[in-house]
């Protein structure tokens, strides 16, 4: 979270281009971190309620014309 982070504060204005790719990689991040055994179980479980948070947004681009349209370039 902390390189993704840095990488947005570095914008002025991040694009929303930008954001699907960054959204994805955190996806995979939370994913391997939840299914991950030699994690402790309060980060697995923290990693599974950052990951229910990141879908509800990601959800919202399916709605999003702007998203659709990043996406499609």
């Amino acid at each position: 979270f902390l390189d993704a982070t840095y990488f947005f504060e570095e914008k002025e204005i991040p694009a929303l281009y930008d954001m699907i790719p960054a959204m994805d990689h955190l996806t995979k991040f939370l994913d391997k971190t939840i299914s991950k055994g030699s994690v402790s179980l309060a980060v697995r479980a923290a990693a599974a309620a950052g990951l229910r948070v990141l879908n509800k947004y990601y959800a919202k681009t399916d709605e999003s014309v702007m998203a659709r349209a990043a996406i499609s370039e």
